[in-house]
């Protein structure tokens, strides 16, 4: 895999490994935690959890689950790729639980499957997208620093919930699109290792 380095400015181990069945506890922890995780699914118990996982950790799946990890192998995000083989195209998507957030390893996660994807010995993919609503812009940052240009505005194109002290607000936001090529030049950014087992 081209570019995996393992590179961290702290003493603490971070790299990817394949999602699992057991992390399914730590992904209902982390959607049930933050109010934000709705836009990456719907995870509200530990069985729909499990589902979650298995999508993502079945082999035979187009969609592909890369966990973010620490040095005791505890779950700390995610980065997931859906896979249009017939196309040699994908759809990245990403979140890291609300403790984690902060320290730079999402970008750098998310750069490594990236590469991992687009590459040879990867999914051998040419093309992969990333989309996020417009308010998040820290996802902006996050997908330009892997690589990512982007490449449009979709208006009005997702449905959010708004949280306004008590009440529940739901609005239309506009989502930004986000391309990165097989041949575009490759990000400046420390990549994370992948371990496959």
């Amino acid at each position: 895999m081209s570019s995996n380095v393992a590179s961290s400015s702290s003493t603490e181990t971070v790299y990817l490994r394949p999602l699992r069945d057991d992390d399914a506890e730590a992904v209902r922890r982390a959607f049930t935690g933050s109010s934000g995780m709705s836009l990456e699914g719907s995870v509200v118990d530990l069985e729909s959890a499990q589902t979650y996982v298995r999508t993502r950790a079945d082999a035979a799946s187009p969609l592909h689950g890369w966990a973010i990890v620490g040095g005791d192998d505890a779950l700390m995000g995610l980065v997931s790729v859906a896979a249009d083989e017939d196309n040699a195209t994908g759809a990245l998507s990403f979140w890291m639980s609300d403790d984690y957030r902060g320290r730079g390893l999402t970008r750098r996660a998310v750069a490594t499957v990236a590469d991992w994807a687009l590459a040879d010995d990867g999914l051998v993919l040419d093309r992969l997208e990333l989309e996020h609503v417009a308010s998040y812009r820290h996802a902006g940052n996050i997908a330009r620093a892997a690589g990512f240009l982007q490449e449009g505005l979709l208006r009005e194109a997702r449905v959010v919930e708004v949280h306004d002290g008590e009440d529940v607000v739901i609005v239309r936001e506009d989502v930004v699109v986000y391309g990165r090529l097989k041949d575009d030049p490759e990000p400046i950014v420390a990549r994370l290792e992948m371990r496959e087992g």
